[in-house]
């Protein structure tokens, strides 16, 4: 997937090359810490560099902040890597105090909060409804990659 998308294939591209969804062609690269290219269109970001999501989540100190307050632990960027079936950055049961913060008050995606907590999107996104949390639209860029891109 990362060889495809290097030779300037999009994830729609490599995924109907390979049979399988865009989605998991992003989560695939992302997790490769691959700099992904802005999508096309009529964004503001479109036009812009590659980027690693991981490196951008670290880089923000508001989240780097509210994950220590939380004692999560936020590995060096070469060291971090998805948690496995048995492994979570976080102490189990998730507080939901810190997912109402990062989703919420930070206005990250569901993805990128279990990308930082170690657990799958589903089981993060269970874990968001426990709690409490009112999702945004689905149709709309999470608050925290507008602001990603417009800085």
């Amino acid at each position: 997937m990362v060889a495809l998308y290097g030779t300037g294939m999009t994830m729609r591209e490599v995924g109907r090359r390979l049979g399988v969804s865009s989605g998991t062609i992003s989560n695939v690269l992302h997790a490769a810490k691959e700099p992904v290219r802005p999508g096309g269109g009529s964004r503001p970001e479109a036009g812009g560099p590659p980027r690693t999501l991981i490196a951008d989540l670290y880089a923000d100190t508001d989240i780097v902040g509210a994950l220590r307050r939380h004692q999560v632990q936020v590995p060096e960027n070469d060291d971090w890597h998805v948690a496995g079936a048995f492994q979570t950055y976080v102490p189990l049961p998730v507080p939901t105090t810190l997912l109402r913060e990062l989703y919420t008050d930070i206005g990250l995606s569901t993805h990128h909060i279990a990308l930082l907590i170690g657990l799958g999107d589903l089981a993060t996104r269970n874990r968001l409804i426990q709690a409490g949390v009112t999702f945004r639209p689905s149709h709309q860029p999470c608050p925290w990659n507008r602001r990603r891109y417009s800085g």
